[in-house]
């Protein structure tokens, strides 16, 4: 049974059977002797475990799975001590399940990290649990044959991932179209692999149940068996080597509370340094190659190491400028505190998929960004996709021209069956075919607002723009974007325009013909107030210089009586001269002939002047008067004779409607608008609120009783607004009859500051 130099035999015939559920090999079930037979000549890892779970035998194959320091104490162990962790929380529910059903049953590609000759991997392995009889046919023992599928799971991780890669860009990134297409042919080289991973998977099972068939006849071969699977281990360890992700072990170090501090390199692989950038690690620590390195990683380690338990994770240093993905657990005893670390350098994987990120929401928007142009836009706007046109998207403005119609999805025929005879179908179908968009400008259209109902006619500007895909010389036309308006309120009312013009040209005939007209009526106004400037002041200035003349006794002695008659002719005669002299100004404001010259003027200067000249007629009514004083610097743009003459005007006024006893008060200051306000204000008659819009107009009195008896024509005011206008200003009033009145003149500021001769 036993035959051959086997390792395996040698040990199945040093082992001590009678301290075995088992006893002497003779006395073994004929099952379990073929069994045995089965699992020393395989080429797959084969373990039989019989009993109460103890590790009875294992073939040459299984060696490498056990690991540095169970091989050969494993044999006559229970499982359950030999194969902690992982390994036996896999292990150990199917072989209790077998047993107790007598049911074969397998699970496949699981997760287990394998140690092989001081370097682990994670590797991935299928178990196949198959129960063994004793001689009276009931299940004693588990066989357990497993395969492993390490290289078939990883490839379908990267095919997996290179899909997942894949399919997150979207159509609209054209600009890596080439680099995709790269993609999708190494995928397609990767299926090429992995069937070929499969047919050899397939042939091994083949063989495997050929060997099967003829196991007795094989046991002689079992020294080749072991020869092939030092082989196995042999290119399992090249591939461990040659991997293209990072491995080391690492001695948790602790300090005297026990809390881990740092932690040293014991081995690597290949590729620790080009996935860490760290060269000459072994023997060093881990601060004293990178002395930024952040606590958590130490205390990752350190958690592993010191409850054993297996930890995957992601995680970036600021220090090491990168991102890992790591996978750590603990190798061997807890005093050790050794931790085997598989990683891989993630950070140009996470930059893509930030960049990637990043694109993706630039893209996603810009769509929305044209989709809310779109909407917005004041035009309408649709998309059509296919030879046939098939509604995409419409806006606001194209579903009001179609009456709100249900578009989405339908064809433009099929949306707009009246377009049938009005050349839009032929349109399209060209723009689609050729690739030359149209453009045409208030076309006629013919649509029906309501489906059956009356047509109506409409005029549209119109552009089809065709929308292409593909690299610029490949491009084909997928779709027609279509713009416009509908312009028929504008034809209607640019005819409206044309017959407004028309009009407009004949009322600018008619204008210029009222304009001549009119100015030979100022010319005729001029040459009147020439002649009224002679014919009314001359003889005024007469009589009152024959009542002077009078008056002074020239013509002989006058009576009392003669004098108070002179007295009443002379003020009639000023009276009647200052009215003249009103209405001529006015006349003389309104035909545009009188001349500004501006220039920057003190406003304190010209506010002083007009107090000291209105004086007198404030003590003779027995007011009082007001006037703090302006800042001196505060100019403004004015002719100084007008701005004196509308002050003058406005005290005038001021004094005149205040009863005795009254107050009239003078101010001046700059506002925030680069204005300058001049106030006059007083506790007069005021003025009524039905009269406050028209005092400024020409030969308005507040109270023509009043008036009468202070005396005026009602021109004051009309001629001081029109003064302050032509100097670019403008004259207010606030008023409350009874209550006094509030003037304020407003005036440009002088723009540059003053010159140092003033």
């Amino acid at each position: 049974m036993f035959a051959g130099d086997s390792e395996m035999a040698r040990r199945c015939r040093e082992l001590d059977w009678a301290a075995t559920p088992l006893g002497p090999t003779e006395a073994w079930p004929v099952s379990l002797r073929t069994t045995v037979a089965m699992l020393l000549a395989a080429r797959h890892p084969m373990i039989l475990f019989w009993g109460d779970e103890r590790v009875q035998l294992y073939n040459d194959a299984y060696v490498p799975t056990l690991g540095p320091g169970r091989h050969p104490e494993a044999l006559g162990m229970r499982a359950a001590d030999c194969w902690r962790g992982a390994v036996w929380e896999i292990v150990g529910p199917q072989i209790d399940r077998v047993v107790a059903t007598g049911v074969a049953t397998w699970h496949e590609d699981q997760p287990v990290p394998l140690p092989r000759r001081g370097r682990v991997e994670e590797t991935f392995w299928t178990y196949s649990y198959g129960p063994a009889f004793d001689d009276a046919g009931r299940p004693a023992g588990v066989l357990v044959v497993t395969q492993e599928t390490t290289g078939r799971v990883l490839a379908e991780r990267r095919r997996a991932h290179a899909e997942t890669a894949l399919a997150a860009r979207g159509d609209e990134l054209a600009r890596v179209n080439d680099r995709l297409s790269q993609q999708q042919v190494a995928l397609a080289l990767g299926n090429v692999q992995l069937q070929q991973n499969a047919r050899v998977l397939g042939e091994q099972a083949e063989e495997l149940r050929a060997a099967a068939a003829t196991l007795e006849e094989q046991v002689a071969a079992a020294d080749g068996a072991r020869a092939a699977a030092a082989a196995s281990e042999a290119k399992y360890r090249a591939l461990f080597d040659t991997m293209d992700q990072g491995f080391c072990l690492v001695e948790v170090l602790l300090d005297a509370g026990g809390r881990p501090r740092d932690y040293r390199f014991l081995e690597a692989n290949a590729a620790f340094a080009g996935q860490t950038g760290l060269a000459d690690a072994m023997g060093r620590t881990a601060r004293e190659l990178v002395p930024g390195l952040e606590q958590h990683w130490v205390d990752l380690y350190g958690r592993v190491a010191l409850t054993g338990e297996p930890t995957r994770f992601e995680q970036g240093s600021d220090a090491m400028g990168r991102w890992f993905d790591v996978f750590a657990f603990r190798v061997g005893a807890l005093e050790a505190r050794v931790v085997a670390i598989l990683f891989t350098d993630r950070t140009a994987a996470r930059a893509a998929a930030r960049e990637r990120e990043r694109l993706l929401g630039e893209l996603a928007a810009e769509r929305d960004r044209l989709r809310q142009a779109f909407d917005q836009a004041p035009g309408f706007v649709a998309v059509l996709r296919g030879p046939e046109h098939r509604y995409e998207y419409v806006n606001g403005p194209y579903a009001q021209i179609s009456s709100h119609r249900a578009l989405l999805g339908l064809t433009v025929r099929e949306a707009f069956p009246e377009l049938a005879d009005q050349g839009f179908y032929e349109l399209l179908d060209r723009v689609y075919a050729t690739g030359t968009a149209f453009v045409g400008h208030a076309l006629p259209i013919q649509l029906q607002p309501v489906a059956g109902g009356p047509v109506e006619t409409r005029d549209i500007d119109l552009t089809y723009q065709p929308l292409t895909e593909g690299a610029a010389g490949d491009a084909r036309v997928t779709g027609i974007l279509v713009q416009g308006r509908d312009v028929t309120e504008l034809a209607r009312a640019d005819a409206a325009l044309r017959a407004a013009a028309r009009e407009r040209e004949r009322l600018l005939a008619e204008s210029e013909s009222a304009r001549a007209r009119a100015e030979e009526a100022n010319q005729a106004k001029g040459a009147f107030l020439a002649t009224m400037s002679h014919e009314l002041r001359t003889p005024l200035n007469a009589i009152g210089g024959y009542v002077e003349l009078l008056e002074l006794g020239v013509r002989g002695p006058v009576t009392a009586d003669q004098l108070a008659d002179l007295g009443r002719i002379q003020r009639a005669q000023r009276h009647l001269l200052g009215l003249v002299n009103g209405v001529l100004n006015y006349a003389k404001v309104e035909a545009g002939a009188v001349h500004y010259a501006l220039d920057d003027v003190a406003v304190d200067e010209v506010l002083r002047v007009c107090e000291a000249l209105v004086a007198p007629q404030v003590r003779a009514r027995a007011l009082h008067a007001a006037y703090a004083g302006a800042d001196p610097a505060l100019r403004v743009r004015a002719d100084r004779e007008k701005l004196q003459q509308i002050v003058l005007n406005l005290l005038g006024n001021a004094v005149k409607f205040t009863e005795a006893g009254g107050r009239v008060a003078l101010a001046a200051a700059a506002d925030g608008d680069g204005a300058v306000r001049v106030t006059v204000a007083d506790t007069g008659v005021g003025i009524p609120a039905e009269l406050r819009d028209r005092v400024f107009e020409p030969f308005v009195q507040v109270d023509s009783a009043y008036t009468r008896a202070q005396g005026g024509t009602g021109l004051g005011l009309a001629i001081s607004r029109d003064l302050a206008r032509g100097m670019g200003g403008d004259l207010t009033v606030e008023s409350a009859q009874g209550e006094g009145s509030t003037f304020t003149l407003t005036l440009p500021r002088a723009p540059s500051a003053p010159s140092a001769d003033r």
